[in-house]
């Protein structure tokens, strides 16, 4: 008897030691958090990590993808609306980046400290430019990201634009000039004959 309960207890030892090896060898993934990463814009979005592990993501326009990645401090940079940004992030815990529609917030996104609203680096504003040259003006603007506009003669158009200072050469009436633009939100860009 006393054999007997001897091996019992052996061969619960021995299970017992051998379902604990097996947690042992198993990869811990305690190290691992989840990223998601909402795009509501009309554009494809890149997103590149650099931390703990590399990563370039491509979001598509209104794509909701979830990576799995080494927990850490990361830095990044996001490209979205035609603009590119940078920032650093520390995905201790799971979370959540979204960009909005370009010139959009997330409204949620205040007081939640696992999302992170995009539309906070890429800021983008509404912006009118007006042609008061009796023919079509077009008008490249350089600056932040860069533009290029036609607009008919007394007409006034409303755009989303990257915020920022520009460079805007523009032609109308047979000439061009160069002059410099604020993008602010409400600014408003008016174009005449040079």
């Amino acid at each position: 008897m006393l054999k007997l309960r001897s091996l019992s207890i052996v061969a619960v030892f021995s299970i017992a030691l051998g379902f604990m090896l097996m947690a042992a060898s198993k990869p811990e993934k305690a190290n691992l958090v989840r990223l998601t990463v909402i795009n509501h814009s009309n554009d494809d979005m890149t997103l590149k990590l650099v931390g703990p592990k590399k990563y370039t993501l491509t979001i598509e326009a209104e794509e909701k993808r979830v990576f799995t990645v080494p927990q850490g401090d990361y830095s990044y940079t996001v490209k979205a609306c035609s603009v590119t940004a940078d920032s650093t992030i520390s995905l201790t815990k799971h979370k959540k980046l979204v960009m909005p529609v370009c010139g959009g917030s997330v409204h949620h996104a205040q007081g939640n400290e696992q999302i992170i609203d995009l539309s906070t680096h890429i800021r983008m504003v509404k912006i009118h430019i007006g042609n008061q040259a009796p023919t079509r003006t077009l008008a490249f603007l350089a600056g932040p990201s860069d533009y290029i506009f036609s607009i008919d003669s007394g007409e006034m158009k409303e755009y989303v634009v990257a915020k920022g200072d520009y460079t805007v050469r523009y032609y109308a009436c047979g000439k061009s000039a160069v002059e410099t633009f604020s993008a602010a939100k409400g600014s408003i860009l008016a174009l005449s004959c040079p």
